[in-house]
């Protein structure tokens, strides 16, 4: 008899969840105040079914006005809670509704969770922060890219390799960044590269700012490949001696300090002046 009981009280509670559902799907202009009211009526775990099977599918402008409901009726406190002090499980179930949802409220909560200690809630907080397709996500991320960042360089590069050209577009524009680690920034550029990279990063080498000019020659001293010769033997002609000393180890890096002690020579420049340079752009720190 409690078993026929508990059956029949699952089937009323999915027929309910079932027609918030379908009242969800049929809002068109703006979100009707029966299904407002109606919310209250709902569990924490029913509104969540429901969301999951609806809110996909609705327009944006939908997505926003119920957003605003689900925050006044303190659905969404209850997400951040679990994402603030839950247990790991509760962390990952909070970080896929915050994927599913995108609410602009709770970015800085889920960054803070790149520093958690598990790398499962490290990598998922990455991974949502992705499918928020936000830009205010690539600059706080971008922002992160220096040595005493909370953040691991690796869970920061995921998350600059999922917006793609979007990303390359702001780290180009970063690389003279005074707070940001230029050489970091060459090597998320190096995971990303291709013909359309190179082409860009090779235009800040015109750039009249120095530390542009010492950023983009990190990248290619990273690629180690032949194909950079011409691009350091003419960075060898820099009015600044560290853009020259980054030259050096891009040249060394492929083997042809040939044309450096060349150029040198034609300079009259001692390889020691060099050498002294290099060390001030190791680890991206140039001044």
């Amino acid at each position: 008899m409690k078993s026929l009981f508990d059956s029949l009280k699952r089937r009323l509670k999915d027929a309910k969840v079932d027609k918030l559902i379908r009242k969800l799907l049929a809002m068109e202009d703006k979100i009707p105040s029966g299904v407002i009211n109606n919310l209250q009526d709902f569990s924490h775990e029913e509104i969540t079914h429901a969301l999951k099977e609806a809110y996909p599918s609705l327009e944006s402008y939908l997505q926003k006005q119920l957003l605003v409901v689900l925050e006044d009726q303190g659905y969404m406190k209850i997400i951040y809670d679990k994402l603030n002090n839950g247990s790991e499980k509760e962390i990952l179930y909070s970080l896929e509704l915050l994927a599913l949802l995108k609410p602009f409220k709770a970015l800085d909560l889920i960054f803070r969770r790149l520093a958690d200690n598990r790398e499962s809630i490290r990598f998922e907080a990455a991974h949502t922060l992705i499918l928020y397709k936000n830009k205010k996500v690539l600059e706080l991320a971008v922002k992160e890219l220096k040595q005493n960042s909370p953040y691991l360089p690796a869970r920061l590069a995921q998350i600059l390799m999922g917006y793609g050209s979007l990303a390359v577009l702001e780290l180009i524009n970063n690389l003279n960044n005074p707070e940001i680690d230029n050489s970091m920034i060459a090597d998320i550029l190096i995971l990303m590269s291709d013909e359309t990279i190179d082409k860009k990063v090779a235009e800040c080498l015109a750039s009249t700012d120095v530390k542009t000019r010492i950023g983009a020659l990190m990248y290619f001293t990273k690629q180690k490949d032949a194909k950079n010769m011409e691009i350091f033997s003419n960075a060898l002609m820099d009015s600044d001696a560290v853009v020259r000393a980054q030259a050096i180890k891009g040249l060394k890096g492929i083997g042809a300090m040939e044309a450096a002690n060349i150029v040198q020579k034609a300079h009259k420049c001692d390889v020691n002046v060099f050498e002294q340079a290099a060390a001030t752009v190791e680890g991206g720190q140039a001044k």
